[in-house]
């Protein structure tokens, strides 16, 4: 046992001259293979034109001269929130994944809690909201489907929009399709299709008709696709199930057709964008 412990000492403190009187041209050669050829990100929390750029430039002068095989170093600018989102991006922690990833988790958790609850607020089987006879499950779940579709379009709009502009025009004109669309049947549909043509003799009278007939065909129409009228004063009720399915695959098809549409345009734009 005293020679192991003898040899295994040796060994040990052999080891430990090696490697502290290595030759340094040999460490450096490992740092600077690593190195070689790689590109360093500089991440600064804050815009181009502030006192932390100004730094970050100085740096970036001189590390490729002193750091082993002069890798390429790039800053990258991420303003917002006082420096927290370049944190969370550091972090690889994004607040959109992560709130969208706990608000899918509550809602269900959320509609599982609801299911478990009578009107009354006593305690019933989960099962009970699907074969109750005075249950409106299924029109509610059409209902969301039919908002989701909604959204669906907005987001198609959106996509089209950011082809060409800003974050805040898009998300203006994406609040004005929403309204517009909402109330284009009660501007709009009644004068579209039942227009009094013997006021309308003018010239002006017919452009004014057929400009609103455009608009009417190109915006959305989301009364379509907006259930709250109909849960509330329970006009679903007694729909029979084959024509409310009819009913719902029919507004199916033309949430498809938009977003569609949108789509396509979205391409359309891009394609023809001048990048660089």
């Amino acid at each position: 046992m005293r020679i192991a412990r003898e040899i295994i000492l040796s060994l040990s403190v052999a080891a430990l001259v090696a490697v502290v009187f290595a030759p340094k041209e040999v460490r450096a050669d490992k740092v600077a293979d690593f190195y070689k050829g790689n590109t360093l990100t500089v991440t600064v929390g804050y815009g181009p034109s502030g006192g932390y750029a100004l730094y970050a430039r100085q740096l970036v002068q001189y590390w490729p001269k002193y750091i082993p095989g002069n890798p390429s170093v790039i800053i990258k600018f991420m303003p917002g929130g006082g420096g927290l989102r370049a944190g969370n991006y550091m972090y690889n922690w994004n607040f959109a994944s992560a709130f969208t990833m706990a608000l899918a988790i509550l809602a269900t958790l959320a509609y599982v809690v609801a299911l478990m609850l009578s009107h009354d607020w006593h305690f019933q089987s989960i099962s009970t909201e699907f074969v109750s006879e005075k249950s409106q499950l299924g029109h509610v779940l059409i209902g969301i489907l039919m908002v989701y579709q909604a959204v669906m379009i907005l987001t198609a709009i959106a996509v089209a929009c950011s082809t060409r502009l800003g974050w805040v025009l898009t998300l203006l004109i994406c609040i004005g399709v929403s309204f517009l669309g909402l109330v284009a049947e009660s501007l709009l549909g009644e004068f579209v299709h039942n227009p009094d043509m013997g006021a309308y003799t003018q010239p002006v009278g017919y452009i004014l008709w057929g400009l609103a007939k455009i608009v009417y065909v190109i915006l959305p129409n989301f009364q379509l696709l907006w259930p709250a009228d109909s849960l509330l004063n329970q006009i679903w009720k007694d729909t029979p199930n084959a024509d409310l399915a009819e009913h719902f695959l029919t507004i199916s098809a033309y949430g498809l057709l938009q977003i569609s549409a949108f789509l396509l345009l979205a391409i359309g734009l891009f394609q023809t964008r001048e990048l660089g």
